[in-house]
């Protein structure tokens, strides 16, 4: 984290948990990357346990007629990309450079737009009037129907400069069928694996070099994309096993048996 964009209490809190991390028996943390992070700020635990984000298939899942409803609602023709960034502005996001790559794109290709959706996203309609991508981009705001408009997405991108320990939004995406472009972030890599590509953070041209790359996917190259990116997330991080390290690692501090709900 960037501590220095945010006000001087978290920076407080953080020392007061790391003082304090020697006492619970066990941390568990859902990413390496935070845990590596975590340590260097001075966190000295008994025990880390490794847990991923789990992710609900059956909510998230690729819908054709979703997907259409969506388009339809929002004027998008079926022939257009549809790049989506997911977020609340914030510092960590990083709009700015996810902006700057759209513009860049916007000057060579007429057949891609954008989409942004997120807490205060709205606020950055000002901002879109000065640029050439201002009629290219979709602002929803903050919305409660995410599981709805990613299977309306053809890329995901996570464009985050720093901050990021597992970003769920991109293992939802997956789970829906969406490839993902995504900057090297937390272990926002090593969710993404093989199955869609990655981008140094704070960097628009290469961020934009992905998208391009993206972009000169066919249309079954981006479904083949997708759905390996399904399969990865039904493999490794799904609820089940989440809920199921969980408890493992709760009987391992109690010492005892816990009860499973028969899932």
């Amino acid at each position: 984290m960037d501590l220095t964009r945010y006000l001087i209490q978290t920076r407080l809190v953080r020392k007061v948990l790391a003082f304090l991390s020697r006492y619970p028996a066990s941390l568990i943390v859902n990413s390496e990357e935070g845990r590596r992070r975590h340590e260097r700020l001075g966190y000295r635990l008994r025990r880390w346990a490794m847990i991923p984000n789990g992710f609900d298939l059956e909510r998230f899942q690729p819908n054709q007629a979703v997907r259409e409803r969506i388009r339809k609602d929002l004027g998008i023709a079926s022939s257009v990309v549809l790049i989506g960034h997911v977020a609340r502005v914030d510092p960590m996001k990083d709009h700015d450079s996810f902006l700057a790559a759209a513009e860049i794109v916007v000057g060579h290709r007429s057949d891609v737009e954008y989409l942004l959706v997120g807490k205060d996203t709205e606020t950055l309609t000002p901002k879109l009037m000065g640029m050439k991508l201002k009629n290219h981009a979709h602002i929803l705001g903050l919305r409660k129907d995410i599981d709805q408009l990613l299977p309306a997405l053809d890329v995901l991108c996570l464009s985050s400069a720093f901050g990021e320990g597992f970003p769920n939004v991109q293992g939802e995406a997956m789970a829906c069928g969406v490839p993902c472009v995504v900057t090297d972030v937390g272990d926002a890599a090593v969710i993404v694996g093989e199955t869609g590509l990655v981008a140094p953070p704070r960097n628009p041209e290469s961020l934009c070099k992905a998208w391009c790359v993206a972009l000169a996917w066919t249309a079954q190259e981006r479904a083949a994309r997708g759905r390996r990116a399904r399969e990865r997330i039904a493999a490794q991080f799904t609820v089940d096993r989440m809920v199921e390290m969980t408890l493992r690692e709760l009987e391992r501090v109690a010492g005892g048996s816990l009860p499973r709900t028969g899932r």
